[in-house]
């Protein structure tokens, strides 16, 4: 994963296209399409994937993506003399990740306080989320944004 991701900034780079790629990247890490999932897809009840690992069982290699794409975004911006030409996407991608933070924090408050070891599949895809908006929070700071998605956490 950390050499695809590198290769990958590093042809944002040699194509000119940094800042898209940047906020592609972003975008990338809120994973809006999980958010638009508050339920289990009911599509897959017959047709179930073999060798599925379950949803228990991927949460570290999707924390270990994050943190080696908010890695690599943060060297691409740190790289770039100007990492994004629009601002106005800047403040989009502020306001997806902090309504993203407001309803993951109220989520999270709404699930009952249970043993670590009892953790339900709501409580993992949550946890997994507020990882992926704290760093795109800091990405965003890079740039001067970001302090209020934190700030639900």
């Amino acid at each position: 994963m950390d050499l695809g991701l590198g290769v990958l900034c590093e042809l944002l780079q040699i194509w000119n296209q940094t800042s898209r790629g940047i906020v592609a990247l972003i975008e990338w890490m809120l994973g809006e399409e999980e958010m638009k999932e508050d339920t289990v897809n009911e599509n897959l009840g017959e047709y179930d994937i073999l060798f599925d690992k379950g949803e228990f069982n991927l949460w570290a290699e999707k924390i270990t993506f994050a943190n080696l794409l908010r890695k690599h975004v943060s060297t691409l911006i740190s790289q770039s003399p100007a990492p994004v030409d629009d601002e106005s996407e800047l403040c989009r991608l502020t306001t997806m990740a902090a309504n993203q933070a407001q309803h993951v924090a109220w989520l999270l408050k709404g699930l009952p306080p249970a043993p670590e070891f009892s953790r339900t599949a709501d409580h993992t895809r949550l946890s997994i989320q507020k990882v992926r908006l704290l760093n795109v929070a800091q990405l965003l700071r890079l740039f001067g944004l970001g302090a209020v998605i934190a700030g639900y956490f």
